[in-house]
């Protein structure tokens, strides 16, 4: 979930036409939203979403135990 800044600062550059990713540096600076900020459509907010679900669950190293 995005803080209420974030949406303010997307809010403030939609004007620019630049995807909300962009402002908020997940996405190359230049990149223009092509989706009217319906974002449930964009495959490129999907596929950003889907990348945090994986780090979310992504297993974590496991240490070998130093007790013998």
């Amino acid at each position: 979930m995005e803080s209420r800044e974030t949406w303010r600062v997307v809010e403030l550059t939609s004007r620019q036409g630049k995807c909300r990713h962009a402002v908020t540096g997940h996405a190359p600076a230049g990149k223009l939203c092509a989706y009217s900020y319906e974002c449930a459509r964009c495959p490129y907010d999907q596929m950003l979403e889907d990348l945090d679900q994986v780090a979310i669950i992504a297993p974590q190293p496991v240490r070998a135990s130093l007790a013998a």
